[in-house]
This record gives structure tokens, C-alpha cells and sequence, in this order.
């Protein structure tokens, strides 16, 4: 494994590499923060079927990191290899 450096400081690869599996992170995080508020207002009743909004934000969000992810994991597996 030491003859395969891969840090942040080891080239435009990785740190693109790693700066997007850092922002997917975050927004998963941020998704899983959203989800919880959104059923912890739900176990209190807060919604109802004139106010959704939330939970119909919440499942949008989610879906949109989802969605994210199928095309970032192709692409972080292309960087990098040599285009001819």
C-alpha cells in the first residue's frame, strides 16, 4: 500500500476525489438531520393532509442526493484514467 499514495495532497485526482465524496457526505448528513426532524414532527402530529410540505420537501432532498450519487460514483471511478 505505500506504493500507492492516495491523499488529498497527491494530485488534481484525489483531491477532486475527495472533495466531492466530502460534499456528498455532508449532504447525506444534512438528508439524514432532515429526515429525522421531519419524522420527529411527525410522531408529534404535526402534519396532516393539508400541512406536508415538509415531508414532501424532505423526500425531495433525499431523492435528489440519491440521484446525485449515481452519477458521482461513475464519475469519481473515471478520474484519472486517460482519455485518447
Amino acid at each position: 500500500m505505500a506504493d500507492c499514495p492516495s491523499g488529498p495532497d497527491q494530485g488534481v485526482a484525489w483531491s477532486l476525489f475527495y472533495t466531492m465524496t466530502g460534499f456528498h457526505a455532508f449532504h447525506v448528513l444534512t438528508g439524514v438531520i432532515f429526515l429525522w426532524v421531519v419524522y420527529r414532527n411527525g410522531r408529534k402530529g404535526l402534519y396532516n393532509t393539508e400541512r406536508h410540505w415538509p415531508v414532501e420537501a424532505a423526500a425531495v432532498y433525499w431523492h435528489f442526493v440519491d440521484v446525485v450519487w449515481v452519477f458521482f460514483y461513475p464519475a469519481l471511478y473515471l478520474i484519472g484514467l486517460p482519455i485518447h
